[in-house]
């Protein structure tokens, strides 16, 4: 690891060259911030949570121009699209060259504040808690095995009442390797809760998994890659969410690729790995092994990576490189726990460190990119992704006022529509370079339709329908925001509009308004007069910016007893009322229904051209307006051939009917002469 962070920034910005980079519009800026002295290092840590923020700052200009402060974590907060500070963060020992805000997390009410260079450089994180607009440090939390150089508090994160706390190279130091020899925790062990005392693994790495009993904090977890190795730096970057943990080691040497790969094939120096825990019962345990899909020398996979429920992002800092590509890969679990990867997304072609810094919330990720040609000032790419799981870059900016060398980029984060950029700036930058940027307007309504509900339906795509004409049915379609801001559907004077076959109506409209991460229901009947096949188009307007309006396609059919869509031997009309069976008119099945005759005719009771005889209709009960009860008659008509017609099955006679309380079963037990036959049930 200690041969890229040797490199002084300057140099990384010059290597590699490239077309001039599209730059397109920012989301709104709201605020820009300033560090408090010439080469404080505002910028290189940034958090934020709802409407406040937090930054770092570093170094507070004690090692850059002579004024010996100790480092400090800025909090603003924002009302109505103003940003303010409401306090200045200090540890409890503060002091210079602790590097206190080189990290920095926030959840709701509680901020953690990494200091990795504390103590003889073994590190410490700070707890802050908020109770009205005054923060008070709540903890100072240490290494389990403290020892010099491992860099405690060189990444934090929180989530809820849990802390990580990596302890590895910091990033702030890249460019700085001059102001000390720390460079991560030394131990050997591998997994959870190993030998910690053990360390003979030089820069290893190591994270260290805190949680909150009412205000005290303890240790809950020492936590180490399954194939750890000197200068791995394990614990580059953390991340949290719930009961799941993210681990980057931006320096191992892997060539596996892709989840779950070869762990001890190490021919791909420094191209980096990232490593996911879940805790059950207060127990973490590995879940996957995160690699590149194309791992190449000095990537560094795992310089970043945030998580946002089930998807996962990792990012490279590779394109200080040249032979290396940059990147932010993205995984996403399924319900049985399994990882896969989703998008390997890169930069527009420039060389520049993409992925030094990544941040997602929701379905909008940002990943930053402090030094591209030929700005070299950086930028800050938007993507989202889609209902299905597509990701698209919807904007690349810079700031105005962001300079040559500024690093724009270096450090975002998002939540909800709240987007905060860092520059971190560098050992000659000018006080004006030293600025972190808040922008609101970051997300917006992102519409998805679901059919059932769980189910995505494209826009463009088509639901299929099918049943007998003369009788209907109701389909209820969901309509989700996924976006942080609210929905608005536009359609005058319907909210969704269909088009074509009038077999199909809109019975129900959704709700005009559907808030963030919200949902709204519509209904559509389908009510086919005819058989045969009809169509229609839902048309529904909105304000999300890229897909109005979002289109269904409707695929309806009067199913007949004459049309054999599938061509499996049974017509449409006789597989739809076939389907407790399992049979489905759109899907062929010919195995299903030789079986089928083939034993109904060995019993002789009936013929092919006799199934249609089963149609069992709909019955609909209405209330008695007058004294405001159902009246539910039955009818039983039998066969057993299934000629028509059905005949009369009254039910009297040598019979006993018993009636079942409370499951809504009638019961009648008869004797008869027959070995099987056909029942059909109807209201009268």
């Amino acid at each position: 690891m200690k041969l890229i962070h040797s490199l002084s920034v300057l140099s990384l910005f010059a290597l590699g060259l490239a077309s001039p980079l599209p730059l397109t519009a920012a989301p709104v800026e709201e605020a820009v911030f300033t560090g408090p002295r010439p080469g404080a290092l505002l910028g290189y840590g940034v958090a934020v949570s709802g409407d406040t923020a937090v930054v770092g700052a570093s170094a507070a200009g004690g090692t850059q121009s002579g004024d010996n402060q100790p480092g400090a974590a800025h909090v603003y907060v924002r009302s109505g699209g103003t940003w303010t500070q409401q306090a200045v963060l200090t540890g409890s020992n503060p002091a210079v060259l602790n590097w206190f805000g080189n990290a920095v997390a926030i959840d709701g009410n509680t901020i953690v504040v990494g200091a990795p260079g504390e103590t003889s450089e073994t590190g410490a994180a700070y707890v802050f808690t908020r109770s009205g607009t005054t923060w008070t440090q709540q903890a100072r939390l240490k290494a389990s095995n403290p020892h010099g150089g491992a860099a405690f508090g060189s990444a934090v994160a929180i989530s809820g009442n849990t802390v990580a706390v990596g302890s590895a190279f910091p990033r702030a130091k890249i460019g700085f390797a001059s102001l000390g020899g720390w460079g991560g925790e030394n131990g050997s062990a591998t997994g959870v809760d190993g030998n910690e005392s053990d360390l003979t693994a030089g820069a290893s790495g190591a994270v260290y998994v805190f949680e909150r009993q009412g205000a005290r904090w303890h240790m809950q977890a020492y936590v180490k890659a399954s194939n750890t190795g000197a200068n791995d730096n394990f614990g580059s970057a953390v991340a949290l969410s719930g009961d799941t943990l993210v681990v980057g080691a931006s320096g191992e040497d892997s060539g596996a690729s892709g989840v779950n790969g070869n762990q001890a094939d190490n021919s791909v120096g420094q191209a980096g790995a990232a490593y996911v825990f879940t805790r059950v019962n207060d127990a973490w345990s590995q879940q996957a092994y995160l690699k590149p899909d194309a791992p190449t020398f000095m990537q560094g996979f795992g310089i970043s990576a945030t998580i946002d429920g089930d998807t996962v992002v990792v990012g490279s800092y590779g394109a200080y490189v040249p032979q290396t590509v940059a990147g932010a890969h993205v995984f996403t679990r399924n319900p049985a726990g399994v990882w896969s990867q989703q998008a390997a997304l890169t930069p527009l072609g420039e060389a520049g460190s993409f992925g030094i810094s990544v941040s997602l919330s929701h379905d909008t990720l940002v990943v930053g990119e402090d030094a591209p040609q030929p700005f070299y000032r950086g930028v800050a790419h938007v993507f989202r992704r889609n209902f299905a799981g597509a990701w698209s870059r919807e904007t690349v900016f810079t700031s105005p006022t962001s300079t040559w060398g500024g690093g724009f980029g270096i450090a975002v984060a998002i939540d909800g529509d709240a987007l905060i950029v860092g520059s971190g700036g560098d050992d000659n930058s000018a006080a004006g370079e030293n600025k972190v940027w808040m922008y609101g307007d970051a997300g917006r309504p992102d519409l998805a339709a679901e059919q059932p509900a769980g189910t995505a339906l494209p826009s463009g795509g088509t639901k299929t329908l099918g049943i007998l004409p003369g009788t209907s049915t109701d389909i209820v379609f969901t309509l989700r925001n996924t976006g942080p801001h609210s929905l608005n559907l536009t359609g005058t004077p319907d909210r969704v509009a269909v088009s074509g076959s009038s077999d199909f109506t809109v019975t129900a409209q959704p709700a005009a308004t559907v808030g963030a991460l919200g949902s709204t229901t519509f209904t559509v009947r389908f009510a086919p007069a005819t058989a045969g096949l009809k169509t229609a188009t839902l048309s529904i307007p909105s304000d999300d910016p890229d897909e109005s309006p979002y289109v269904i396609n409707l695929s309806g059919r009067g199913l007949s007893a004459t049309t054999d869509t599938d061509s499996d031997g049974m017509n449409d009309a006789a597989e739809f009322n076939l389907a407790a069976l399992g049979f489905d008119w759109q899907t062929s099945q010919p195995a299903l229904v030789n079986a089928y005759f083939a034993n109904a005719n060995n019993n002789g009771l009936y013929t092919t051209s006799q199934v249609q005889a089963l149609n069992v209709g709909t019955p609909l009960l209405t209330k008695n307006p007058a004294t405001g009860k159902f009246t539910l008659t039955i009818g039983i008509k039998k066969t057993t051939n299934l000629a028509l017609p059905f005949s009369d099955f009254p039910m009297t006679g040598p019979g006993t009917i018993a009636i079942i309380n409370g499951t809504g079963k009638l019961e009648f037990e008869f004797p008869s002469s027959d070995n099987a036959a056909f029942f059909r049930l109807q209201s009268q």
